[in-house]
Formats: structure tokens, sequence, C-alpha cells
């Protein structure tokens, strides 16, 4: 399916879910198999029948064009000028009642090349269910820890599942899960160990932040899946030499939250890697705290652009169009 015939079907389907009839007419490149519930073709016009052309204007020159109706073009263009083939683009959408474009960019480059018809910008949508990546689908951290529930390990593994506790307690976030990948582990005393907090704390155990112990022997290409799927890389060592996990994490371009150890302030790419002082059970919350909330305004961002939302705002401006024409 070509790029126009995406942005048509996606647009044609949120607006019948608004409640509006769609009729839908095959043009080349849109695979007709996802629209077969539309009717096509045939419909009885009214003089409140938007036609909306999701394509270049060159074809307001086509014999299925009639100036008589409402015609909105749906469109874009990726230079600063009307050159070739496209020299005549201002003058054809003149003949149209508005256009809508997906960016701030093009709606000025079309005023400034003689678009004097209203301008709208309706940004391109993408479904965020099916284009999530692993990474956006939910807010996972991931720790890898030698000797897990023992003492003497160089990992403060309690420390690090009491501010996660502690942080996420009580919020309802079914999106929210911390992952621990643990080898030469006591399982039994780590579990014993959260349970004693959780009774300390009198901890209600439905509120509880989801948690998963994982014991597996991963091959490399399995552990890179891991990072690749986790968010945030928590490492809290009381003492290191180097960290290999925490270069696999940088590696899989997975964020990191470290302890400030001078082997870890080493690392130079900035963006990717936060820090907390070790032992400070506070600052490690707070920084777990802002952590989740970039991933949420990241996520909120993404499903800004869902055909649902974008499909309001081609709404919008299709009223106003459309309040235009009765006046």
């Amino acid at each position: 399916m070509t790029g126009y015939g995406q942005v048509s079907a996606y647009l044609a389907k949120a607006l019948h879910k608004l409640g509006h009839e769609v009729h839908y007419d095959f043009v080349t490149g849109v695979n007709e198999d996802i629209l077969d519930w539309f009717a096509k073709r045939e419909f009885e016009h009214t003089p409140e029948t938007i036609y909306l052309w999701v394509r270049p204007p060159h074809y307001v020159k086509g014999d299925d064009f009639n100036s008589q109706h409402i015609n909105v073009f749906f469109t874009m263009h990726e230079s600063e000028t009307f050159e070739g083939w496209k020299s005549d683009w201002p003058q054809l959408l003149n003949k149209c009642n508005a256009v809508i474009t997906p960016t701030e960019w093009n709606k000025r480059i079309f005023a400034e090349n003689g678009v004097t018809i209203p301008v709208y910008v309706v940004p391109l949508a993408v479904n965020s269910k099916i284009f999530h990546g692993l990474k956006t689908r939910q807010f996972s951290i991931l720790s890898v820890h030698e000797a897990l529930g023992k003492d003497g390990s160089r990992e403060n593994w309690m420390d690090s599942m009491k501010a996660y506790l502690e942080t996420f307690y009580d919020r309802n976030y079914n999106d929210v899960i911390y992952w621990i990948k643990s080898w030469k582990a006591d399982i039994p005393r780590f579990h014993s160990e959260v349970v004693k907090f959780i009774g300390e704390k009198g901890l209600d155990l439905s509120k509880l932040p989801r948690y998963q112990v994982l014991e597996l022997d991963l091959l490399p290409q399995g552990m890179s899946n891991l990072y690749g799927k986790a968010w945030l890389f928590l490492k809290n060592a009381n003492r290191e030499g180097w960290s290999l996990p925490l270069h696999e994490a940088m590696a899989c371009r997975t964020r990191i939250l470290a302890t400030r150890l001078p082997p870890f302030q080493e690392f130079a790419y900035a963006p990717l890697i936060d820090y907390f002082e070790p032992g400070n059970q506070e600052h490690l919350k707070k920084r777990l705290w802002l952590q989740f909330k970039h991933w949420r305004k990241w996520k909120a961002h993404v499903n800004s652009f869902h055909p649902d939302r974008v499909a309001e705002k081609l709404e919008a401006a299709l009223l106003e169009v459309l309040d235009a024409q009765r006046r």
C-alpha cells in the first residue's frame, strides 16, 4: 500500500468510528481487503458531502474532480518551492475549499507559494498498538544480580527492591514491572526478605507493583533480547570494578540508572545514563520516579499520533470547512 493509501485507510476507519458515514473510493495502491466493510463508490450526494482527497493536488485536473462539491485535499510537499510537474500545485489547491497538511512547515510553505484557501494542520498517525517497540510498551526495569539474596553481594539487591516497592506502591500501574535476572542466588532468602519488608511496612499485597525473578541461563542473544525489552537498567552496586552488564545494557540502548561510583562515571554517553548517590534510598526513589515520568511523557507523545486522536483533529477541521459553506 502506498503512503497516501495508508493515510486514507486509517483516516477513513477512524472517521467511521467517530460516527461519520464514510464512502471509500478505490485508487491505485490501496488494499481493498482492509476496507471491505465500507460502502464504496455509490452513495447519495448531499450539499454537506465532503470530498476528502488524500493525494497530490494535480488530481484536481482529473475527470473525477467536480468544483461544485466541497473538496478538501490532504496532501504534503517536501521542498520550499513548487517546480516542474508541481509548479501549478498552489493554483490547483486554490480551486478547493481547504487543504489539510501534516506539519506547520507545510502550512507555511503553502501560504508562501500562493495558497490562499484555509490550511489546517493534522499530523500523520501511527497505530501505537502495532508500532510500539518493546521499550515503550511498559515501564520495565531490569537488574542483573550475582548472589541475589546473599550477604556480601556487590549488588544492593534489597535496597533496590525496597525503593521499587515504595516508589510504585498503591499507584495501580499495570504497565510497570521489575525484572531481576539472577545467578548464584539464594532465592528463598530473597523472597523471605521481601515478605519481611512488606510485613514491617504493612503493605497491602494487592497494591504492590509487579516484579519477577528470572532464574534463566541465557545465551548472549537471549540477554540482548532481555535488555531490548527493558526501558531502564538499574545498577545499584556498593562496589564494582567494571560491570559487564552495564556495558551490555548501553550497547542495547537501554537507559541506565546507576550508583555514582567512579567506574560508572567514566561512561561517556550521558543521555543514556543517570546516577543516584550510593546508599541514598530517597535519591534512588526520586530518580526512579523521574525515569518513569520521562517514559510516560514519551508514551503519551507517541499515543497522541494514534489514528483516533488524529481523526478528531481532522474532524474538527472538516467541520470548520462545512460551517464556512453553510454561511
